[in-house]
C-alpha cells in the first residue's frame, strides 16, 4: 500500500537544495502524495500545508509541523515521515523501522554533549510512562507513521522540552524494528558510501562535501515536485 510522504520544514532563506535532491531521490521510494508542512521553497508543486510563525525552538518547530500533518485530513492516515537531508539510494525492502538500540545504550555508548543528555532525560521520561527500554529512532531513516499514535505521543511532547518525537511515537506504537547505525554524514570528506540504501547529509557535507557533489551527480533528473 501506497502512503503519502510529510517533510516538516523550517522557515528558513535559501534554495532549499537538500529537499529538492531527496525529492528526487524519491523516485526510488513508492509513495502517494508529497506534503511540505511549514517552510517551503518557491519551486515546490506538491502540496503545502501553511503553519503560524514558528518558535525559537527547533525541536518545537518540528512537532508542531508534525502535529499540522497529523491534523490535515488530505495526509494519507499513514504517512512516511521524512527530513529534508534523507536520501533514497535503493528502493527499500521493508516498512520496519530502524533503530539504534534503547536510548541507554545509545547515550552509554556516545561522546557527552547536550544532545545526549537530553536523550537521557528522555529515556527517564518514557521509562517514567512505564515503556521498559525504549528504543532510539534517530537514525536519520523515515518513519512511517500513525495518526492514532501519533496524536497520544504529541500529547506528550511538552513533557520532553519538545525533545524525541520519533522515540516517543516508537514507544506509544510499541515499535521494534532494525537495528542499525546512524546513517547521517556530519563531514566534508566522506563520499556515497556502496551498498547503502539510505544516507543524510549535513548541511555542511552538503553544500562542501564529498557526499554532495556524488548526491548531486546521482540524482540529475528533476522530480515531479520541481517547477511549482
Amino acid at each position: 500500500m501506497l502512503y503519502d510522504v510529510v517533510y516538516p520544514l523550517k522557515r528558513v532563506g535559501g534554495g532549499f537544495d537538500e529537499l529538492r535532491y531527496s525529492l528526487r531521490s524519491l523516485t526510488h521510494f513508492p509513495h502517494r502524495n508529497v506534503h511540505v508542512v511549514g517552510g517551503c521553497p518557491d519551486w515546490f508543486s506538491g502540496n503545502h500545508i501553511t503553519t503560524p510563525v514558528q518558535c525559537t525552538n527547533r525541536y518545537r518547530d518540528v512537532v508542531q509541523n508534525i502535529a499540522f500533518a497529523v491534523l490535515n485530513p488530505e495526509v494519507s492516515d499513514k504517512f512516511w515521515l521524512f527530513n529534508d537531508d534523507f536520501f533514497c539510494l535503493a528502493p527499500p525492502r521493508h516498512e520496519h523501522p530502524f533503530h539504534r538500540g534503547t536510548l541507554r545504550e545509545l547515550v552509554s555508548s556516545s561522546p557527552h554533549t547536550p544532545y545526549m543528555v537530553a536523550k537521557g532525560r528522555l529515556a527517564v521520561f518514557l521509562e517514567s510512562l512505564g515503556f521498559k527500554d525504549p528504543l532510539a529512532f534517530n537514525t536519520h531513516t523515515p518513519l512511517l507513521v500513525n495518526k492514532y499514535d501519533a496524536k497520544k505521543a504529541l500529547d506528550q511532547m511538552p513533557h520532553t522540552n519538545w525533545f524525541g518525537f520519533r522515540s516517543v511515537f516508537g514507544a506509544f506504537s510499541h515499535l521494534e524494528g532494525i537495528r542499525t547505525d546512524d546513517v547521517k554524514i556530519p563531514d566534508i570528506h566522506t563520499g556515497l558510501p556502496r551498498e547503502w540504501s539510505w544516507v543524510s547529509s549535513s548541511d555542511e557535507a552538503f553544500r562542501k562535501g564529498a557526499l554532495g557533489r556524488d548526491l548531486r551527480s546521482l540524482f540529475l533528473d528533476e522530480s515531479p515536485y520541481e517547477g511549482g
